[in-house]
Order: C-alpha cells, then sequence, then structure tokens
C-alpha cells in the first residue's frame, strides 16, 4: 500500500509540473475556465477526479465532480465518464434507501447535464446518451414503472427522429416492460396493443443478430394476453360503430385480428367492411 501511494505521488507530481509547463492563455484551454489559472487548477481536478475514482476515494471523487461540474461542464466527456463510475460505486454502497435515491437521481442527472453540453456529438450525443439514461433508469429505478416507460419511449423518439428507424434491441427491453406492466393492471390491453402495432416495423430490417429481439418482441406480445380476440372486439367494436368507413381504423383491426387467429362474426364483418372500403385483391 505504502508503495502504491508513493507512486501515486509520483504520478501526480509529474502531472503537476507538466501542467505548470502549459501556457493555459492558449484558446484551446479556454473550456476548462476564465482564466489560465482557473484552467490550470481544474485540469488538475480532472486528473484527481480519475485517480480518486480508480483508487475507490469515492467521497474525494465526489468533491472533485462537483468541483469540475460547477466551473467547467464542457470541458471534456471524460468528466462524465468518470462521474458514472463514481456514483454507480455509490448506489452499490448507500447504506438506505433515502441515500440509494438521492445518488441514483445524482447518476441520472449527469446524462441531463451531459446532454447539455456534448448533445450534439455525432456518436454519443443525444441518441447515445438517451439510451443510456434509460438503461440506468430502469437498473437503478425499476419500481417507478411510469419513468421506465418515459426513459424509453424518450430513447427511441430520439432514434428515430435520428436514425428514421429504432434499435430493435431496445424496443424489445421497452415492449417488455410495458407487458410486464399490463400483467400487473398498471397498463390497459390498448396500450400493449398500440405500442405492438406501432413497434413492429422497426424489426422489418433487421439483421441476423437482431432475430432473437424480434422473437423477444412477438413472444411478449403473444403472451400478454392482451391481443385477444375478445380483447380486440372490445377496443374495436365501438370505434368502428362510429366511424365504420375509416379504412385506417378498419385495416388496423383487421390486421390485428388476423394475427389473434379470430373467427368471430365480428371479425368477418370487420374483413368485409374493409374490403368495402379498400377493394383490393390483397384485402380480398
Amino acid at each position: 500500500m505504502k508503495a502504491i501511494k508513493i507512486f501515486l505521488s509520483a504520478v501526480l507530481a509529474l502531472a503537476g509540473v507538466t501542467a505548470y509547463a502549459q501556457d493555459f492563455s492558449d484558446p484551446r484551454y479556454a473550456k476548462w475556465g476564465e482564466t489560465p489559472e482557473e484552467r490550470k487548477d481544474n485540469i488538475m481536478i480532472s486528473s484527481f477526479l480519475k485517480e480518486e475514482v480508480d483508487n475507490r476515494n469515492f467521497n474525494a471523487a465526489a468533491a472533485h465532480l462537483q468541483t469540475l461540474l460547477a466551473k467547467c461542464p464542457a470541458a471534456t466527456e471524460n468528466i462524465y465518464v468518470h462521474g458514472v463510475k463514481l456514483y454507480k460505486q455509490k448506489i452499490n454502497r448507500a447504506e438506505s434507501l433515502a441515500e440509494k435515491k438521492m445518488f441514483v437521481d445524482s447518476l441520472l442527472s449527469l446524462y441531463d447535464i451531459r446532454m447539455l453540453h456534448f448533445g450534439s456529438h455525432p456518436k454519443r450525443g443525444k441518441v447515445y446518451l438517451l439510451e443510456r439514461k434509460a438503461r440506468e433508469f430502469l437498473t437503478y429505478n425499476q419500481s417507478d414503472r411510469e419513468g421506465v416507460r418515459a426513459a424509453f419511449e424518450e430513447a427511441i423518439a430520439a432514434q428515430v427522429e435520428s436514425n428514421g428507424t429504432a434499435d430493435p434491441e431496445v424496443v424489445a427491453i421497452y415492449f417488455k416492460n410495458l407487458c410486464d406492466d399490463y400483467a400487473t393492471d398498471i397498463v390497459d390491453a390498448m396500450t400493449i396493443v398500440n405500442a405492438y402495432d406501432a413497434s413492429a416495423q422497426y424489426f422489418a430490417n433487421i439483421t441476423p443478430e437482431q432475430e432473437e429481439f424480434k422473437t423477444q418482441f412477438e413472444q411478449c406480445f403473444a403472451m400478454s394476453g392482451a391481443a385477444s380476440c375478445e380483447n380486440l372486439q372490445k377496443i374495436f367494436e365501438p370505434k368502428i360503430a362510429a366511424a365504420p368507413s375509416d379504412a385506417a381504423l378498419l385495416a388496423h383491426a383487421f390486421q390485428l385480428m388476423t394475427r389473434a387467429n379470430c373467427s368471430s362474426d365480428f371479425y368477418l364483418s370487420v374483413g368485409e367492411m374493409f374490403y368495402a372500403a379498400k377493394p383490393e385483391s390483397s384485402v380480398a
């Protein structure tokens, strides 16, 4: 242990010598602070943050993190990389539920702050950060079911906005949690049916490696019980009665009931109305 401390002191001393040799009035250091002295100090603090996290001195690391977030939050992504490691360790070592919640909130807020300053990064910007935040939310805040759904919906929306589609794995995780919420009566059948119908498109052009996520998605829907013929009839019968010539509504109902292998009189009547609204051979 003594040898480690001596080595660490030597490393930090060398870092200090290097820092003093730099010209911090150079504009490239502007993101670290207002003055050359402040820039030098914050760069040193950034080095200390990494060292304290690596050496598991988490209280000291937390103090360095707060200093950097207050003085130079846009200086480097490494502030947030080390901050995430720090708060995960804090969460694991929390001595009470209240303390754990505090550290979880701090972890999630790091993603918000990082997105504010690095959200436009071409690889690790908004899309990347919202997905990571959603996964962290599920890991550490699983009991907040509304929050889990909201986090994944935001991540998926960002992916679609940026790429025109969503990551099948992320969609499968979201839909599995949605089906879990249906099983405990947190969401209704229509929520599951609509989510399935809206999300199926993201599995249209997937790679062989992503087939497992499509399988998970389909199995969750099949086993949820939400898309039973009885539920679908309860959902669509009043809607179709109110708009019997709405081709989009009829198509939606007919396709879902076909997938559920329905054979009721209502299903047949929907098929007839759909054909009347859209008399095409594929419908016939």
